[in-house]
């Protein structure tokens, strides 16, 4: 089997998924929390290590999919649907995600200040 040493860390952790599921093995939550850190990290402006996460809920294979996220003075849910690797935010600080296409949740449309 041919290792993939192109350094493209996406690639990467996108096969060893393909892989893990194709075998039925379970993912490392070590794995899934990293992930998720760096995601959150992204999405908080906040540096990884300030961050602290909550799994939720499990699936019936015993893979996270999904959990809390909280630092830097916000706090956020994720989920992993199907038992996907990628993390997808669900709701902040207890407050539905905007979908980033269309600025609404799923509850109806977002209410921006206007900046005048």
């Amino acid at each position: 089997m041919a290792v993939c040493t192109t350094g493209h860390r996406a690639v990467q952790s996108t096969l060893a998924a393909a892989i893990a599921m194709a075998c039925g093995c379970a993912f490392s939550s070590d794995q899934l929390h990293a992930d998720l850190r760096r995601r959150a990290a992204y999405d908080f402006n906040c540096p990884p290590e300030s961050l602290s996460i909550v799994d939720l809920s499990e699936s019936q294979g015993g893979n996270v999919n999904s959990a809390g996220v909280s630092g830097c003075g916000k706090r956020a849910t994720y989920v992993r649907p199907l038992n996907n690797t990628a993390w997808v935010l669900n709701a902040v600080d207890g407050q539905p995600a905007a979908s980033p296409n269309t600025n609404q949740s799923p509850n109806g449309p977002v209410q921006k200040e206007a900046n005048q």
